[in-house]
Formats: C-alpha cells, sequence, structure tokens
C-alpha cells in the first residue's frame, strides 16, 4: 500500500475503515474520512493542472466527496449530471454508472459492492471504470513515474 501511495500516487481509502457485524462504524469514521478527503482536494486545488481520479462507490463516498470540494468544484460536478441524476444526488440517493471528468480529475461513481443487489450492478460496471482508470493513469499521471513492478 505505501508503494502504491508514494511511488504510484493512489490512495485506497474508505468511507468506514473497520467492520463488525451489527455496528456501524461508517459514523465513527466519518470525520476522519472527511479531513482527509478535503486535504487532499484541498493540495489538489493548489496546484495547477493536478490530476486526480476518483471511485465514489456508494452514497457515502458519493455524499463525504461531494461536501469537500470547493464551490466552484461543486457546481461543476452538479452540472456534469444530467437533471434526473441532480435530483437524485440532493435527495441523497446513488448514481450509478457515471464517468465525470473536471479540469485533469476522472469521477467514477456507482454502487459499492456491499450486498447482493449491488454486486450485480458493480459487477457491471466496474471493469469498464478499471479500464478507463487505467488509461488516465498511464496517459496522464504514470507516464511521468519511472515504472515500478513492486
Amino acid at each position: 500500500m505505501t508503494t502504491w501511495a508514494t511511488n504510484n500516487k493512489v490512495l485506497l481509502l474508505n468511507t468506514a475503515l473497520t467492520y463488525n457485524l451489527n455496528e456501524n462504524h461508517y459514523c465513527f469514521w466519518k470525520s476522519f474520512v472527511e479531513k482527509i478527503v478535503f486535504n487532499l482536494i484541498e493540495n489538489m486545488n493548489k496546484k495547477e493542472n493536478s490530476k486526480l481520479v476518483v471511485f465514489l462507490w456508494g452514497v457515502p463516498s458519493q455524499q463525504i466527496f461531494f461536501n469537500c470540494i470547493s464551490k466552484k468544484f461543486k457546481t461543476l460536478f452538479l452540472d456534469a449530471l444530467n437533471s434526473k441524476e441532480q435530483k437524485k444526488f440532493k435527495m441523497g440517493k446513488l448514481i450509478k454508472n457515471k464517468i465525470i471528468c473536471i479540469e485533469n480529475k476522472k469521477i467514477f461513481l456507482t454502487s459499492h459492492p456491499c450486498n447482493m443487489s449491488a454486486w450485480r450492478r458493480f459487477k457491471k460496471h466496474a471493469p469498464e471504470h478499471f479500464k478507463l482508470c487505467d488509461i488516465f493513469l498511464e496517459n496522464n499521471i504514470w507516464k511521468d513515474f519511472p515504472k515500478n513492478n513492486q
């Protein structure tokens, strides 16, 4: 994981970092995850032409990301959604199989693979998202880094 983050500029983050049956760990980790996302977005905004790929799988990740981005970026984010998706998003509902490109940032939205119904949707959309993410990373981020086979 350290190699991914330092050499390849990849951060894997979940809205709940622990799990116990019958306990809601999302609430426990929410403020911590929000701080990480907010700092990441703030640092990205300070750098010109900063590039970022974000997978927003599930409503909690979509909402946390939206709450942490700047007002300007929120407008661009909402403008990338059609009117039906905007209405759903504002009601706190899931946006499925959407890919948004804003200022060198690629954002993939779909369901989280947490139960059978979500898993079926996730399984349908994830391969396309991973493929497009790989292309974006290869062409925009990793091209400037030495190859790392670790």
